[in-house]
């Protein structure tokens, strides 16, 4: 049975080579090169259906073509990119295909196809501004996640922030975890991006309660910034919203936890400070550099929303 199967399987690749390439014969595929183990079985019965009008009618077979096209969000140039490359030719990317090659790559199984689309998006496109759109970004997000793009998660961010109107009010940005704000919070405080700075710092503020199982469970609380003693006490307070003041409490608690002699046995480093509340200074919070810990008595406090957030070693 195993083998009858087989061979029902390379007659199925070969009828179905035969019935494509001549509808392409512009392309450069090679009928003798037949890849199709890297495909999903998604994109695979996908194009079985060329060969469900299994004759030699012209029109027949134009129509089953023209459904294998009719994939859902993806277009017929990065399809046509998919199966020639499945046919033996070069995954050749474009920046008209890359989005949906990204995107269609991940979603049919396909990771070459999305690590090449991610690779041309890093190393090719020059500007990535058309790329991100209401409807797609969400979906770019999680794929530049899971694929470590930094230049595009650079653009979300900046489209979030242009957009934080209109994303604000879907689904998916209401239901954002800690993992996802964290993400998400821009590096600098530029215009387009500082709309979308506040509105992901009053996520944490407000969901501080029904999320304290996350925020408590490690000690690294939030890493927006980490920086040396030098730049702790230098940084102005408005580089920095830490919107947490319910757990400030145990934060600092750790933060001098053994500030004794023993220095050796500190476990735990501030990685960021600031105020509790009011304007003032706040002389309860302390740092430790290679000479043992400190108090922080000059850090001007300029944000209502602030607490601190150690890191422990």
């Amino acid at each position: 049975l195993r083998v009858l199967a087989f061979i029902g399987l390379i007659r199925w690749c070969l009828s179905s080579t035969e019935l494509f390439l001549k509808h392409c014969k512009d392309t450069d595929f090679s009928a003798h090169r037949v890849v199709l183990a890297a495909a999903s079985s998604e994109l695979q019965e996908m194009i079985k259906k060329i060969d469900e009008d299994n004759n030699n009618n012209e029109t027949a077979a134009k129509g089953s073509l023209s459904r294998l096209l009719l994939i859902p969000n993806m277009s017929s140039a990065a399809l046509k990119c998919l199966i020639r490359y499945m046919y033996g030719g070069e995954l050749s990317i474009d920046r008209i295909t890359v989005i949906d090659l990204l995107i269609n790559g991940q979603k049919f199984g396909l990771t070459f196809v999305a690590q090449s689309a991610g690779r041309y998006i890093e190393e090719n496109c020059i500007s990535l501004s058309n790329f991100v759109t209401l409807k797609n970004w969400t979906q770019l997000y999680t794929h530049s996640k899971k694929l470590h793009l930094g230049r595009l998660r650079g653009e979300i961010r900046r489209f979030c922030g242009i957009h934080l109107a209109e994303i604000s009010k879907q689904d998916y940005f209401k239901e954002l975890t800690l993992e996802d704000v964290i993400w998400l919070m821009p590096t600098s405080t530029n215009r387009q991006e500082m709309d979308l700075f506040e509105a992901l710092t009053s996520w944490l503020r407000y969901s501080v309660n029904t999320r304290q199982r996350h925020l408590s469970s490690v000690m690294a609380l939030i890493k927006f910034r980490k920086m040396n003693t030098r730049e702790l006490v230098e940084v102005q307070s408005s580089d920095f919203i830490i919107a947490n003041p319910e757990l400030k409490a145990k934060i600092i608690a750790a933060s001098r936890r053994n500030s004794s002699a023993q220095a050796n046995e500190l476990k735990s480093t501030i990685i960021c400070a600031g105020g509790c509340g009011k304007d003032g200074l706040q002389n309860q919070i302390y740092y430790r550099d290679e000479r043992g810990w400190h108090s922080l008595t000059s850090l001007p406090v300029r944000r209502k929303n602030f607490a601190i957030s150690v890191i422990d070693r």
